[in-house]
């Protein structure tokens, strides 16, 4: 957790590394209620996605863990 959100990194069940080693199935997500953002193609489009959508809706239920960890 920040000052101004919670981040989150997703990652697709299967994706594949790029030569320069990045991984396109890897989007950062920072919730911030109004001002949530994603790394992804669609949010730089459009400024919403299914990404920062879903952490919205899991976190709404109550589901998403208040303390996340980053896996890497």
């Amino acid at each position: 957790e920040t000052d101004f959100g919670r981040g989150f990194y997703l990652k697709k069940a299967i994706s594949e590394i790029r030569t320069d080693g990045t991984d396109p199935g890897v989007y950062a997500v920072l919730l911030a209620g109004a001002e949530s953002r994603c790394d992804c193609l669609g949010f730089e489009h459009t400024g919403h996605c299914r990404h920062v959508e879903s952490l919205q809706a899991i976190d709404a239920r109550g589901q998403l863990n208040p303390e996340p960890t980053c896996p890497f």
